[in-house]
């Protein structure tokens, strides 16, 4: 996103531009940029291309309709025209307040606040009334559609074999079918008694933000869909734990796993949840380590539908295929262990 960009949009909402000045903020598929303006800072977000009106109209009422339950989203403001975004060169945009305040998740601690709103988040979205088109990308899929697209990207990643370190990635690959082979086993099991409504589908990592114990700021609802909310939960659990281990938060076992610590603490997590939604059912429970094994592969599944990139995306997420791995392998293990533990 560029400024000329920027300017059409300031333009759009009515926008007075105080400085030239753009901050990038990431955002692995918008583009999204913290701008100085008459009204003070605020963000802009480019869509991707696939993001509809429908879809972004119906992702904002679902917003307004969390703010009404008391949850701290980011009100999308309204351009000139009465709309919630303005067009730029075929991608929708919206601009919002940017929080100044916020910080992702530094320890358990945060990760306990997090997930209790993540709880809070499931429960208020069951009492909206229209209905959301499913997101036209995203990072889910269970592990079906997974080795279906596994499959289908199989030929573009193998084009790239004369490329540096295709070998490794070509490992990762086998690694990862061979796990989603054991999570189709596993997940016909549950699928059809774990509960499903709309769920965010991201929300750990920089789109929940916190300030001392309270969360400050929910955001990106790019994959806002109906699904299971055990996956919701999971993925961000997974995370959590991948990233407090790589900082040390967390104790290492020799084979990659968890360790009693580590048990203890995901238990006080599923505890936050249950503050405000009902606690994971049996069938949940079983389910979780599975669901959380599945959360790292979508990266490495994917890899090949951008064949340029196919080596480079796979390696990138080999780092938390170990703990997949060992979740995978260790399921009863893990779920016995979260069933019994106090929370």
């Amino acid at each position: 996103m560029g400024q000329a960009d920027v300017v059409s949009v300031a333009a759009a909402f009515g926008l007075i531009l105080a400085s030239p000045d753009l901050e990038p903020l990431g955002g692995a598929t918008n583009g999204v940029v913290r701008i100085v303006t008459g009204l003070g800072d605020l963000v802009v977000r480019v869509h991707a291309t696939w993001t509809t009106p429908d879809r972004l109209a119906a992702v904002h009422a679902v917003q307004a309709h969390l703010r009404r339950h008391g949850l701290p989203v980011p009100a999308a403001m309204t351009a000139r025209d009465g709309r919630s975004w303005a067009t730029v060169d075929g991608r929708l945009a919206e601009v919002l307040p940017f929080v100044a305040s916020g910080h992702q998740a530094e320890d358990w601690a945060d990760a306990g606040t997090a997930v209790a709103a993540l709880g809070r988040l499931h429960v208020a979205p069951r009492t909206f009334a229209g209905d959301v088109p499913p997101p036209a990308q995203g990072c889910y899929l269970d592990s079906t559609q997974a080795m279906d697209l596994l499959a289908a990207t199989d030929a573009p990643f193998r084009s790239r074999a004369t490329e540096p370190g295709f070998s490794d990635a070509a490992r990762v690959r086998s690694d990862v079918e061979a796990l989603l082979g054991h999570l189709v086993t596993a997940r016909a099991t549950y699928h059809d008694a774990v509960p499903r409504h709309l769920v965010h589908g991201d929300l750990f990592g920089s789109n929940v933000l916190l300030s001392g114990d309270r969360v400050v700021a929910i955001l990106d609802f790019d994959r806002l869909s109906v699904r299971p909310r055990v996956h919701d939960l999971a993925y961000g659990l997974f995370h959590l734990l991948n990233r407090f281990r790589i900082v040390g938060l967390s104790p290492r076992e020799g084979d990659g796993g968890l360790v009693n610590g580590d048990h203890l603490r995901l238990a006080g997590l599923l505890g936050r949840y249950a503050e405000a939604d009902s606690p994971l059912t049996p069938v949940e429970l079983a389910a979780l380590p599975y669901e959380m094994t599945l959360a790292p592969l979508y990266p490495v599944v994917a890899a090949g539908t951008n064949a340029g990139r196919a080596v480079a995306d796979t390696l990138g997420a080999a780092g938390q295929i170990t703990l997949a791995r060992w979740m995978a392998a260790s399921a009863e293990r893990v779920t016995a262990t979260l069933s019994d533990a106090p929370r």
